[in-house]
């Protein structure tokens, strides 16, 4: 009872971590979308002012800004399916072992393994506010 019970109370404050983890995801990846939106808006002044001769660095950071807020979106993504299939096959392991009996060590302990799994999961997820940067690396070859 006393095994059940802490089980579930690690399975409560995982779902906890993760959903906060990937509401801060969220925000993260509306406010590219709004970047996106605000420099589409503003395109043709860029354009514009590209056009003027010595200007021409600014159509090519505009381009660079759109190309990285883009590229953000599949790359945290990515990110986001491969940590919540993770948690996904954690949660379901110790699910297993909160309805039927533990298969390691006389029925004692559970597995550790669905904990490495799941605390894999949240660093992975943590991991994917670190894209943008990485992009923006990538992209503009800044260090």
């Amino acid at each position: 009872a006393f095994l059940t019970a802490v089980l579930l109370i690690f399975v409560v404050l995982f779902l906890i971590a993760a959903l906060c983890v990937l509401g801060l995801v969220i925000l993260q990846l509306l406010y590219r979308y709004a970047r996106i939106i605000i420099m589409t808006v503003f395109a043709p002044f860029i354009l514009l002012l590209g056009s003027l001769p010595g200007q021409e660095g600014a159509i090519t950071g505009w381009f660079k800004d759109l190309a990285v807020n883009t590229l953000v979106f599949p790359a945290i993504l990515l990110m986001v399916h491969i940590s919540s299939t993770m948690l996904v096959g954690a949660l379901a392991e110790e699910a297993e072992h909160l309805t039927g009996w533990p298969e390691t060590l006389a029925g004692l302990l559970p597995s550790f393994a669905p904990v490495v799994l799941g605390i894999v999961a949240l660093i992975i997820l943590l991991m994917s506010f670190k894209v943008p940067g990485i992009i923006e690396n990538a992209v503009k070859g800044r260090k």
